[in-house]
Order: structure tokens, then C-alpha cells, then sequence
């Protein structure tokens, strides 16, 4: 089995779908719409071409109560690829920056 590298970011975005995970009881799959990938310090980001792209992030159920309305709601989060397919976020650094404003 190969074991993933420790990897970090910071992402930012706008929420598209939350969904309940089929695979995993007290997470959310919530797609996001990626605006920003920041480096998190002493880390590799493995989500620097991820801007202008969605990504399916697999987020702590009890995070999400943070949000009145779970479409068009801009996050940011801390995030690490667990696999090719699996992307976790932390539940530090989660934060929800209000509705999505056209600029």
C-alpha cells in the first residue's frame, strides 16, 4: 500500500452541493468551487492548479451547522488529499466568509 505524503492548503470558494457522504457517517461531501489555494507552512499544496476548478471536500457534518444556507456560501478551509479521490478538511481553520457577492 502507498502512503500518502503529509500535504496541506488553505482553500477558498464558493459551496455548489452539500450532500451527506455515502462512506462516512459524520462528514458532508460539499463541493466547492475553488477561488483560492494557498500554501499552509511547512507543507506541500497538492491543490495549486485546483483554481477555477470544483473539488468534492469531505467536511465534519457539525461544521456545516455554521451555515444558514448551504448553496452559494463562500468558505475557507484547511484541507489535505488523503488519495487520489479523498479530500478531508480540518476542522480548524474551517470558516464560513458569508453569501457569494457578484462582483
Amino acid at each position: 500500500m502507498v502512503q500518502a505524503i503529509e500535504n496541506w492548503a488553505r482553500l477558498m470558494g464558493t459551496v455548489v452541493h452539500v450532500a451527506p457522504s455515502p462512506s462516512q457517517s459524520r462528514f458532508s461531501l460539499v463541493v466547492l468551487d475553488i477561488e483560492t489555494a494557498e500554501d499552509v507552512e511547512g507543507f506541500p499544496n497538492l491543490f495549486t492548479k485546483s483554481r477555477g476548478t470544483q473539488l468534492s471536500i469531505s467536511v465534519p457534518a457539525g461544521l456545516l451547522t455554521q451555515m444558514e444556507n448551504t448553496s452559494n456560501v463562500r468558505i475557507e478551509c484547511r484541507v489535505s488529499r488523503r488519495s487520489p479521490r479523498v479530500v478531508i478538511a480540518h476542522r480548524e481553520g474551517f470558516r464560513v466568509l458569508g453569501p457569494r457577492t457578484e462582483t
